[in-house]
């Protein structure tokens, strides 16, 4: 009830102070900003399951390692996985959605041009994933590189199906399946998470340093096949031109 009760509140807050100052500041509606009516077809949910499953996958084939279990009570593992779900999933999926890919994007947007409202929040949410812990300077690089990345995935995701919740379904999704607390992946022992995969191939190209899988080679690839689709597919679904520079 607890994640739950967050994830409401979270959502709701952000949702309600970004409308107010969308209309009261900005003297715009939200639909303008491609937050508009909540909408998910099955496709969706089904390439949103995709995309970590595919670098899950290759995580497997390709880098030795072996599975922990943490051997937590029940109510416990519960609680990591609702957590899962509802905090690192649903709520910081959407809020940051919201704010970076439909915010702050549209207002560059109106004011430079789509190449620039694509690629500053991109790298802006790169940046600001740094501040999630002390990492070495390769890392860093890795994590500046993997952030931007998808961000640009994001931004091209809401820009082409013009909502920003799709972008909000994949994010949400990932987090759940990479870093929801069920299996986590990483290069150190997890003792947050109901069981992990510890790596044990030190190549930090293949296993993304010490941010984790989410910069790995492997997520990048999985970035770039998404931003592929939304040129290529979504473009051509919602019958858009290409983007004005």
């Amino acid at each position: 009830m607890e994640n739950i009760f967050f994830m409401f509140t979270n959502i709701g807050l952000v949702y309600l102070l970004l409308k107010l100052f969308v209309e009261k500041i900005l003297k715009e509606k939200l639909e303008c900003f491609r937050i508009g009516k909540f909408n998910i077809s099955l496709k969706w949910i089904i390439v949103s399951i995709i995309l970590p499953i595919f670098v899950v996958a290759c995580i497997y084939i390709f880098i030795p390692g072996k599975f922990y279990y943490n051997g937590y009570s029940a109510t416990k593992n519960i609680s990591i996985i609702l957590q899962g779900i509802f905090t690192i999933g649903i709520s910081a999926g959407v809020t940051e959605e919201i704010i970076f890919r439909g915010i702050i994007m549209k207002i560059l947007e109106d004011r430079y041009n789509i190449k620039i409202a694509i690629i500053i929040p991109s790298l802006l949410f790169g940046l600001l994933h740094i501040f999630n812990g002390q990492i070495d300077f390769f890392s860093m690089v890795l994590l500046i590189l993997g952030g931007t990345t998808v961000g640009i995935m994001f931004s091209l995701l809401t820009y082409y199906s013009n909502s920003i919740w799709f972008s909000a379904l994949v994010h949400s999704v990932w987090n759940m399946i990479i870093i929801g607390g069920i299996c986590n992946f990483g290069i150190v022992k997890d003792s947050y998470a109901i069981s992990y995969y510890l790596l044990e191939d030190v190549n930090l190209i293949l296993t993304g340093g010490e941010f984790g899988i989410e910069v790995s080679i492997f997520a990048m690839v999985g970035y770039l096949l998404m931003i592929m689709y939304a040129v290529i597919f979504m473009k051509k679904e919602n019958n858009l031109n290409e983007i004005k520079y």
